[in-house]
């Protein structure tokens, strides 16, 4: 079942954010970010003991929903996870209203791209050295990528 990150996973969403997807953001920013009312989160817990396997933090603004991260567990990658959230995510989002859906991946990423190719995401920019990883200080470019549900 697809629900709302737990409070008690804020440290464990902060680990994936800085040490897999090189994203430097803290508890507070986390929570500051999570307590506004244009933020939806989506999570899948494992129905054994209730632990995190996969995330995202989005905005919504009017019709325009951004994945500002989505995060897998690394015990979980590579069993399909990523994809189910982010089926889910498309479906409550048609159900929803939404018109389009973007977000912007590091070009690093490919299992991420890939991912987004796969859901019909097209990529729409790029933003030069947009990424700087916050332990390897490795520079990468972003690829801004859509999906469009309405016209």
């Amino acid at each position: 079942m697809i629900t709302d990150i737990q409070s008690k996973d804020f440290t464990l969403v902060q680990n994936v954010l800085i040490n897999d997807l090189g994203k430097d953001w803290s508890i507070s920013s986390i929570q500051s970010l999570l307590e506004k009312k244009t933020t939806k989160t989506f999570a899948h817990y494992d129905d054994v003991d209730n632990n995190l396997i996969v995330f995202a933090i989005c905005t919504q603004v009017l019709d325009e929903l951004e994945i500002l991260a989505l995060g897998v567990l690394k015990e979980y990658r590579g069993k399909g996870q990523g994809k189910a959230l982010l089926e889910n995510m498309i479906s409550q989002s048609i159900e929803n209203g939404i018109a389009r859906i973007v977000l912007d991946v590091s070009e690093a990423n490919k299992p991420a791209i890939e991912l987004y190719k796969r859901s019909n995401f097209f990529e729409i920019a790029r933003r030069k050295d947009y990424y700087t990883h916050c332990k390897t200080g490795q520079k990468s470019d972003a690829i801004v990528m859509e999906l469009k549900i309405k016209e």
